[in-house]
């Protein structure tokens, strides 16, 4: 009967055996019965090689073993991004924007899963596509814990094409000494040149922060700046300025959900899991400069779509802090972190506002609402205290290590205000999303849709 056909069909998606094709939902495909012979994936992935300003970003991850269930669980979770063309050890993807490809290949017989990412780009499709493998090796008991990332070296100027592989954990080590360590020998290179440590790791572990922040930085000041000049009549960015718009919504998704998932372990436990991106207004903004912690502020909460953070519509998710100095002192090493992401957020405005404003309008807005939580983040009581918790939280400027694993105690008090101020939990209406590499998400209805389907 249809009902049985569909509920096997349900709990095979449910454990990624299977998945309905993009096309017609009435189709699903089986990945372990997809074809052992490799697809041919090489004109498509040649092509992208020869396009202009073409990077790539690679990771071996190395196990001990390679269990049924890899790669093909993880080509199920991850079909939104389908080019059609994937086998029983690999697939081909597609990022939304179609401007990067990555290919995944497993190597059984030498036990090791190869993601590479191809595109102007590449940062933030590969971190995407790397934490849902992970998620997916991570499923095996006792395989994360073995397994060896390598990364390739990115070559020499006299060698073009190098073989050597940089132990991952040795960058990450060496980037986190005091001071850190930045350059590392590549064994294989004729005269063993020394490669930086962060350019290996840009954009592959987030202890890169501070380069991703500066170039975030710089390409809006080459925006801006092209955009004044344009306006003069002295130079013209044209397909240029595209390029930089493409990559800055990039790095600025790439931040925010990195962001997002070092809280990924605090979300995960029931008391401390909420909505958690918001901006801050004191009530009365003519004596809150005098006497921060004595007057009531507002709260607004935020959909945390990466790369398109934004308020909700009709005031939605907004709450009053009645007597904040307790809650702000527990609160401020978190909210000084918040604060250095959102100033890299921009204002976006789609149909998911409801606004009867215009555009202009909401950036305005936004940002007048970003300027005054720096504002009021740079008022925070200081807090001084030993607790490992909060040692990696504590800080105000972009040089500043944010956490890689979150401090639970700013989630618990953010939570029981939340549950305080809206006993139902309505919050605005946001929706909490688990996505397919295990990010969790507070979501309006319209950025929650895409999950659903």
């Amino acid at each position: 009967p249809r009902t049985m056909q569909d509920h096997f069909l349900n709990l095979m998606e449910k454990f990624d055996l299977s998945y309905k094709t993009l096309d017609n939902q009435e189709i699903s495909l089986v990945v372990e019965c997809l074809a052992l012979d490799e697809a041919p994936y090489h004109d498509k992935w040649d092509e992208i090689a020869q396009q202009p300003n073409c990077r790539e970003i690679s990771m071996r991850f190395e196990l001990n073993t390679i269990p049924a269930g890899i790669p093909t669980w993880f080509i199920a979770r991850q079909h939104r991004f389908t080019t059609h063309i994937h086998w029983r050890l690999g697939a081909l993807f597609e990022d939304p924007g179609q401007k990067h490809l990555a290919l995944l290949k497993t190597f059984p017989y030498d036990r090791y899963v190869q993601l590479t990412v191809r595109g102007p780009h590449p940062h933030n499709f590969f971190a995407l596509l790397r934490d849902g493998l992970e998620l997916t090796i991570d499923r095996f008991p006792g395989l994360v814990e073995t397994m060896k990332r390598k990364v390739p070296c990115p070559g020499h100027e006299a060698e073009q094409l190098c073989k050597h592989l940089f132990d991952y954990a040795h960058l990450e080590k060496a980037i986190l000494q005091d001071p850190p360590i930045e350059c590392l020998p590549c064994m294989e290179s004729s005269a063993f040149e020394m490669m930086q440590v962060s350019e290996l790791l840009y954009g592959i572990n987030w202890n890169t922060k501070e380069k991703v922040f500066s170039r975030i930085e710089e390409l809006e000041t080459t925006l801006i700046t092209g955009q004044l000049d344009i306006q003069d009549s002295i130079v013209e960015l044209g397909h240029g300025q595209t390029e930089l718009i493409d990559q800055l919504k990039d790095l600025r998704e790439l931040t925010q959900r990195e962001f997002a998932n070092s809280f990924r372990r605090e979300q995960a436990s029931i008391d401390a899991r909420c909505p958690n991106i918001f901006l801050l207004k004191p009530v009365n903004q003519k004596t809150w400069r005098r006497n921060l912690v004595g007057d009531r502020i507002e709260l607004q909460l935020c959909c945390q779509q990466p790369g398109c953070w934004h308020t909700l519509p009709k005031g939605n998710g907004t709450y009053t802090i009645n007597d904040p100095a307790k809650w702000l002192k527990t609160m401020s090493p978190y909210i000084r972190h918040l604060v250095t992401v959102l100033k890299f957020a921009a204002p976006m405005f789609g149909p998911w506002l409801g606004l009867t404003f215009s555009q202009e309008d909401y950036e305005q807005f936004f940002q007048y609402r970003v300027e005054l939580m720096k504002e009021l983040s740079a008022k925070l009581p200081d807090i001084e205290t030993s607790s490992p918790d909060s040692d990696f939280l504590e800080g105000r400027n972009l040089a500043e290590k944010f956490p890689t694993t979150a401090s639970g105690s700013s989630l618990r008090a953010l939570r029981a205000f939340l549950d305080e101020a809206d006993p139902q939990q309505h919050w605005g209406g946001l929706k909490h999303v688990l996505t397919p590499e295990g990010h969790h998400l507070w979501l309006c209805d319209h950025h929650a849709q895409q999950y659903r389907s």
